[in-house]
């Protein structure tokens, strides 16, 4: 079999091997079928085809049938493959959790404190570019380990549209606080914010006075209108009392915000607008 190069291509690029995208490619609509059969049909050495199978079968993506002679039937291909990736996305985050813990304790380990007078937590670090900004964010939402409040409103970060998976670990609860306007003037961040953290809890108000975010109500980041050809300035700030007095600011303009579920139509029209 000649397996078509484009498909096989585009399944290794959702986490198939080769031979597992050969072997899947050979067993579609073919209804049951023997090892035999799909090592020939798909020029896997006879010898490797079980334990690809196996590996389809791990992934949801074939099902053994038993009988007077084993055979293979391709399962639905696209719930199978959304279901490995969701599988994919739950190892990648137990493995970034373990590494999280990993660099912490090293982190405590290794940490060497400077000499001098304490600096009672009064420290401020100042970025100026958009993408040392998303990574500082990045950063800050790895390391939060109880709950992140989080605002959103114009002007936002353009790179985070191009973030790719959730960066909180699990357990985190991260509440976002977006401003209204942002649904027709930066559909980008509206799909950004439901592509990665659509299982959190949203709001929307009128009006955020100012745009930061609290981490574990010991830390926070404030994004201050700036000019420079970013046109912002971000402020990370470790000072609990002051991430205290934002974390009161942000319960109280939630209080009075609205649900997204009831703006499902405008939030479901800006994300098809960057979809589309």
């Amino acid at each position: 079999m000649n397996a078509n190069p484009t498909a096989l291509k585009q399944l290794m690029a959702v986490g198939l091997n080769m031979y597992e995208a050969k072997v899947l490619l050979a067993i579609q609509g073919r209804g049951d079928v023997t090892a035999r059969d799909l090592a020939r049909a798909s020029g896997i050495p006879r010898q490797r085809v079980y334990d690809v199978l196996n590996a389809l079968q791990m992934k949801g993506l074939c099902t053994e049938i038993p009988g007077p002679v084993l055979t293979y039937r391709a399962t639905d291909l696209k719930n199978g493959l959304l279901n490995m990736l969701v599988e994919r996305n739950r190892e990648f985050q137990r493995d970034l959790d373990e590494k999280r813990r990993i660099a912490i304790a090293l982190a405590d380990t290794l940490q060497v404190e400077e000499a001098g007078p304490p600096t009672n937590g009064r420290l401020i670090e100042v970025i100026r570019n958009p993408t040392q900004i998303l990574l500082r964010y990045d950063q800050l939402l790895l390391g939060a380990e109880r709950e992140v409040l989080a605002t959103a409103k114009l002007p936002y970060v353009q790179e985070m549209a191009e973030e790719t998976y959730e960066k909180v670990v699990h357990g985190v609860e991260v509440h976002f606080l977006i401003e209204r306007s942002a649904l027709s003037g930066a559909p980008g961040m509206i799909e950004a914010i439901f592509r990665l953290y659509g299982d959190h809890e949203h709001r929307f108000c009128d009006h955020v006075p100012m745009k930061f975010d609290v981490f574990d109500g010991e830390r926070s980041m404030l994004y201050l209108p700036y000019e420079n050809r970013y046109g912002i300035v971000a402020l990370v700030i470790e000072n609990a009392a002051l991430a205290g007095a934002l974390a009161r600011l942000f319960w109280s303009l939630w209080e009075d915000a609205t649900p997204h579920i009831e703006l499902e139509e405008e939030i479901a029209r800006a994300i098809a607008e960057v979809r589309e």
